[in-house]
């Protein structure tokens, strides 16, 4: 099987830290925007009075922060993840993936239950006859948290190769450090120092 090559995984590297970016702030976006809308009345309706006050009604804007508060902070999570995947490396960086995956399913499924399971509707209080549900934000923050979850699901599965923090930057010595620089420039830190391949 064929080494893979740096920039290769600096590509990969670089695509997980854009998508996970972009899920979070896409679904941060949608959650902002009003899923629900519905009028209130002021006074509440009185009886064989013609007045204008007894009509008066407040708009009401329900956020999708507000309808699911457990996906509204997920965005918060995968953006420090991204900030974990840039300073670790190895096991540790497989880790933080799995956060990330963790992340990003548990706000999709928040927003699954809200949407799917109880419907927009039954959120809506008992007195208010006609609503407005606006489902299609819900399915644009969903996007955003699958996104998360494939740049986390990368970073699971390819993290442990990726330069750490300012590695890329650093001249290669001539022997690794330690065990964890061996594996990450593809060499067998089980392999006597007289047997390593040269560097290149």
């Amino acid at each position: 099987m064929s080494r893979e090559q740096p920039s290769s995984r600096r590509r990969q590297y670089l695509l997980s830290i854009v998508m996970i970016a972009a899920g979070a702030l896409i679904s941060w976006w949608a959650l902002s925007r009003p899923w629900l809308s519905y009028s209130e009345p002021l006074l509440g309706a009185l009886p064989d009075d013609e007045s204008t006050f007894a009509a008066a009604t407040a708009l009401i804007r329900v956020s999708g922060a507000s309808l699911a508060p457990l996906a509204a902070a997920m965005p918060v999570l995968l953006l420090a993840g991204i900030a974990g995947v840039v300073g670790s490396r190895g096991l540790g960086r497989r880790i933080i993936g799995v956060v990330i995956v963790v992340a990003g399913g548990l706000m999709a499924l928040s927003i699954l239950n809200v949407t799917l399971i109880q419907g927009l509707g039954s959120l809506v209080p008992d007195e208010v006859e006609e609503y407005s549900a606006g489902a299609g934000f819900a399915w644009v923050a969903s996007g955003g948290a699958l996104l998360g979850v494939v740049g986390g699901v990368l970073v699971i599965a390819r993290g442990a190769s990726w330069p750490s923090l300012g590695r890329g930057y650093e001249r290669a010595a001539k022997a690794p450090r330690d065990d964890w620089e061996a594996l990450d420039r593809g060499l067998d830190p089980t392999v006597d120092a007289g047997d390593e391949p040269e560097s290149r």
